[in-house]
């Protein structure tokens, strides 16, 4: 929209009036020219939600801003101000008491609205209903109430984690010298690769933080370091809120997520106005305990949030117009010409009569291989997703590690042949022996004729991506991708516990036993893929329990067959960072992170 200055309320209803007009068009159909249907097919569309930040949010959609009476698009409670004050008292965090809003009522408010003959008439309206009329009203089948939707990255991250972070910096419980402390602990840390590390310095107050920063620092840095800097109390309160992100930042959420969620931001709530004074609460706060039903209606946020559109802010504000046309016309002309490669290499490999290209796109695929394609696509084939999931939790479960990766692995990123160094060479000879349940299985130092005998050749991989996130060895790296937690039966009483590993290397080895196997559904493949772990030994220290952190030795166990671990077999990511207890003796502090899976 063009300036100086944003519209004012109901005037940017002038802006949405021609974008509405095509959308009911849209709505009914028109007829397009695809690459499928040169001749034209009939596109249909429909608006299915608006997301904002608050202001934006409440202006497009005829709603009264967040300093008004009524504050909440979603509710019909009413806000009074502070005492003494202009500002919102936005207390009361009893959702049970909430009456939500429905879209006959705000379709109703919006015309009645709309007819009034003055602007004290409207005025009034508003105070009494907190509605305007939009022309988004004019799309019949839009609901206005539901489908404004609740921006996950505004609300939580550059929302509420911001403000609870500049409070505390404001009152004093984190000072100059506690800044600098926690910037320490910060720069020691060690992060998932799809987990942003912080690039601004916190010791100077957090300044410039972006939204994705603020999102790895509330999964993942603060824990860690607030705990013993925030009093135990609000500290305590604090985690309501990150236990309610590690829900709702799943790329996979259930039902029971959700509420778990729900009810952690309502003890948040409650905890910030007890525990705080009331300027604190903000329009954020209230709505997050209206989150749950946008994700309900909406899905997991990853599919609507608004960090993708940030990102595009960035694209444009990147497109160099020089001044010469308008910049419309300059990003059309941009966009077009890169959604349009597509269809030129689609119809340049159809017409390109005797030529054959395709070994020319086999080497830009990296490590791509024609022996590597008939193996992947027989497996490919066969892979089953909930067989994959069950894999990694359940360490029951027969895993050999020649099982069907998901074809986010395919090709796998191979580096090159190497001999594997003779102690871990031990360790898979001896890891083959117990999943093929074969003691006669032997190295080929002493070849035993008549039995199967394990090569000491392996391929090693650059990483793998599993269903969307990459793992790494630590070898020649600066560790990210390398942590993980995997599944562990302990021998003594069949429990099962998740133990933190640290992956040295990922390879591919291949062997065939030359005794029969249990017969399986799935085609047995020579080639296995594994990852070389050590494993940190168990601490029996249990003090951050609270915050999700888990205390582990720095020592790791000695290997064995079991440093051996199938791809299939890797749980989740974890953070990892040193820390010295009061004792000063040196432990592991360990964040488990969600698992995030890409279908």
């Amino acid at each position: 929209m063009p300036g100086p200055k944003e519209a004012k309320t109901s005037e940017i209803n002038s802006y949405l009036r021609p974008l509405v007009d095509k959308l009911e068009k849209l709505y009914k159909g028109v007829r397009v020219q695809t690459y499928q249907c040169p001749n034209g097919t009939t596109i249909r569309a429909a608006l299915f939600m608006v997301a904002c930040d608050i202001p934006a949010a409440q202006k497009v959609c005829g709603f009264t801003s967040h300093t008004s009476t009524n504050a909440c698009h979603k509710c019909n409670c009413q806000f009074s101000q502070l005492a003494g004050t202009s500002s919102v008292d936005y207390s009361g965090f009893d959702f049970s008491k909430w009456l939500l809003r429905t879209k006959n009522d705000n379709c109703k408010d919006a015309e009645v609205w709309r007819n009034a003959t003055t602007e004290a008439e409207r005025h009034r309206l508003e105070v009494e209903n907190g509605v305007r009329w939009s022309e988004l009203h004019r799309l019949q089948y839009f609901d206005v109430v539901r489908c404004t939707i609740i921006d996950p990255m505004h609300n939580l991250f550059l929302g509420t984690a911001k403000r609870m972070m500049e409070k505390w910096v404001a009152d004093g419980l984190i000072d100059n010298k506690k800044l600098v402390a926690m910037q320490k602990i910060v720069e020691n840390m060690t992060l998932p690769p799809d987990y942003t590390m912080l690039r601004s310095k916190i010791s100077k107050g957090f300044p410039f933080m972006k939204a994705d920063e603020w999102k790895s620092w509330c999964l993942v840095y603060s824990p860690v370091v607030l705990q013993g800097v925030l009093p135990k109390q609000k500290f305590e309160n604090w985690m309501f809120f990150v236990n309610a992100c590690r829900f709702l930042t799943k790329p996979n959420v259930s039902k029971d997520d959700v509420q778990s969620a729900h009810i952690a931001l309502e003890k948040f709530s409650k905890g910030c106005e007890r525990l705080y004074s009331k300027d604190l609460l903000s329009p954020n706060m209230h709505l997050h305990l209206h989150l749950c039903d946008t994700i309900k209606d909406s899905g997991p946020v990853y599919g609507y949030w608004l960090f993708s559109f940030e990102r595009y802010n960035s694209v444009l504000k990147n497109i160099n117009t020089n001044r010469r046309s308008g910049f419309e016309m300059t990003y059309m002309k941009t966009f077009i010409e890169d959604t349009r490669k597509g269809d030129f290499v689609r119809n340049f490999l159809k017409t390109s009569g005797p030529f054959n290209f395709s070994s020319i796109f086999d080497k830009l695929v990296t490590g791509y291989s024609p022996a590597d394609s008939t193996t992947s696509t027989a497996l490919y084939n066969w892979f089953s997703l909930p067989d994959f999931l069950d894999a990694a939790k359940n360490p029951n479960l027969s895993i050999r590690g020649n099982e069907p990766l998901p074809p986010s692995a395919l090709p796998l990123q191979k580096k090159a042949y190497e001999m594997m160094p003779r102690q871990e060479y031990d360790c898979l000879v001896g890891y083959y022996q117990a999943v093929y349940n074969d003691p006669t299985i032997s190295s080929c130092k002493d070849v035993i004729q008549d039995t199967a005998f394990v090569n000491d050749w392996i391929e090693m991989l650059k990483s793998v991506n599993l269903l969307g996130q990459t793992f790494k060895g630590s070898r020649g790296t600066n560790g990210r991708g390398s942590y993980i937690q995997a599944m562990f039966i302990e021998g003594r009483n069949e429990a099962k516990y998740a133990y933190v590993r640290e992956i040295q290397y990922l390879f591919v080895h291949s062997f065939s036993p030359l005794v029969s196997t249990p017969h399986h559904r799935t085609p047995q493949s020579s080639q296995h893929t594994f990852a070389y772990v050590k494993w940190y030994k168990a601490s029996k220290e249990t003090s951050r329990k609270i915050a999700g952190v888990e205390i582990w030795d720095v020592a790791f166990s000695l290997p064995d067959f079991q440093s051996i671990l199938p791809v299939h077999r890797i749980l989740l990511p974890v953070a990892i960072v040193d820390h010295t207890t009061l004792r000063n003796i040196s432990k592991k502090l360990i964040v488990p992170l969600p698992r995030k899976l890409y279908f």
